[in-house]
């Protein structure tokens, strides 16, 4: 467990032996920037720095280029910002057609796919009350709101590099898609599997029957359609090349 060693390892940081292992805590430290994961420990201390040198000159250009664009009234995240409005859109339409609970499952699954699940669970950790109020906090427009914001932040970290940011957003916006056809698809698999082995006089006795007939409905496979439909109009400049260089035209 990588990021267990790590902080195992600056836990047993004192005074007696920090010049010792400055060294290894300096190849730590740069791995975790690099967002290298060296396991196998195959690269050197020697490696790391020469890898921080190009990565902290980048960030220095970098620095140079947004102040610019503060100036010009402009910023690096042009395209993040316009998914963000994209997906605030789609998911606050959801919880308007009383659908929260699938908005809410939907960013919840976003971010997990990013690999940061913790933000969520930061969220629900930092919120003082009893487990009843953290409970309908779960379920509210507040935390859904308060993820938004947090998938907002976490994305905002990759802005400055344009090529990346698009990458991100491009397999953001195709992962959200599946997502949405898998909701549907995955009514029919249930359906299938409950009415396996069992007559259909059986499957309408079963304890769930009113769950499966509230899934099957007609008004909620509309609703379902209706996401996909939404999602592709709202989505299908974020995907567009050209869309993407009108945006950046002064970062040229």
């Amino acid at each position: 467990m990588y990021y267990k060693k790590i902080y195992e390892f600056i836990e047993g940081l004192n005074k007696d032996n920090i010049e010792e292992l400055k060294p290894q805590l300096s190849k730590y430290v740069g791995e975790l920037i690099l967002s290298i994961k060296d396991e196998e420990n195959n690269l050197s201390l020697e490696d790391i720095d020469g890898m921080m040198s190009i990565a902290l000159m980048r960030e220095e250009i970098q620095y140079g280029v947004e102040e610019e664009l503060k100036e010009e009234n402009s910023k690096f995240g042009l395209l993040t910002d316009e998914f963000m409005n994209s997906y605030r859109e789609f998911t606050n339409e959801m919880a308007e057609r009383e659908y929260v609970q699938d908005a809410i499952n939907l960013t919840r699954s976003v971010l997990k796919a990013l690999g940061c699940i913790h933000r969520e669970i930061f969220l629900v950790d930092k919120l003082k009350g009893s487990s009843i109020e953290k409970h309908q906090y779960m379920i509210s427009t507040k935390y859904l709101e308060d993820l938004q914001k947090q998938l907002h932040e976490h994305l905002n970290q990759y802005t400055k590099e344009i090529s990346r940011e698009y990458l991100l957003i491009l397999g953001l916006v195709n992962y959200i898609k599946n997502e949405l056809k898998e909701n549907i698809d995955e009514i029919g698999r249930i359906i299938l599997s409950e009415l396996k082995n069992k007559s259909l006089e059986d499957f309408n006795k079963e304890e769930h029957i009113h769950e499966y007939k509230s899934m099957i409905n007609k008004d909620y496979i509309k609703e379902l359609q209706k996401r996909e439909y939404l999602w592709n109009i709202l989505s299908s400049k974020l995907q567009e090349v050209y869309y993407r260089d009108e945006l950046y035209e002064d970062l040229e």
